[in-house]
């Protein structure tokens, strides 16, 4: 088992109804693409590219702080600057354990049922990320509650990591 870090879940808002409505060729085109401008942005945040599923891109930051900065970037910078889909990100910090070079365990469990629960254009992360990075100066916390997560016995309080605009 490896130390904490930050795991992150990247997913194209509409890939199925992109899919139905474009076609698998280009679906398969467009995730590909989304996947290369995820491997571009890690590369300035100390972030590595786990794997691609399908849409969705598995990522493993060093840290909550790091996570959370590079979240906020793909999701402001990779839909909005590449003709993207909007992107959703979710997001957990914990432990977890490698072979082969992909990671498995609890955390990544978790932000893959988290990322699913993301509002579009935003990084829905956990009580145990936000409170990782809680003194981050220029990132605010919106609670939202908590959540019931298929497969999780207990419900997961969440929050979206905002941008702090006053302390810019």
């Amino acid at each position: 088992m490896r130390p904490d870090a930050a795991f992150i879940f990247a997913d194209l808002v509409g890939f199925t109804s992109y899919t139905e409505r474009e076609g698998d060729e280009a679906a398969a085109d467009l995730a590909i693409a989304f996947c290369n401008a995820i491997c571009e942005l890690n590369q300035g945040h100390n972030a590595k590219d786990v794997k691609m599923i399908g849409d969705a891109s598995l990522i493993r930051a060093p840290n909550a702080v790091a996570g959370i900065n590079l979240g906020l970037h793909i999701v402001d910078r990779i839909g909005p600057e590449h003709g993207f889909p909007l992107v959703r990100v979710g997001m957990d910090v914990g432990p977890a354990v490698e072979r082969d070079g992909d990671w498995f365990g609890s955390t990544i469990n978790m932000a893959a049922r988290i990322v699913a629960l993301a509002p579009e254009s935003s990084v829905l992360i956990t009580e145990r990320t936000r409170l990782a990075a809680r003194h981050h100066p220029k990132v605010e916390f919106e609670d939202c509650g908590a959540s019931v997560l298929r497969g999780v016995l207990d419900p997961v309080r969440l929050y979206i990591a905002k941008r702090n605009n006053s302390s810019a």
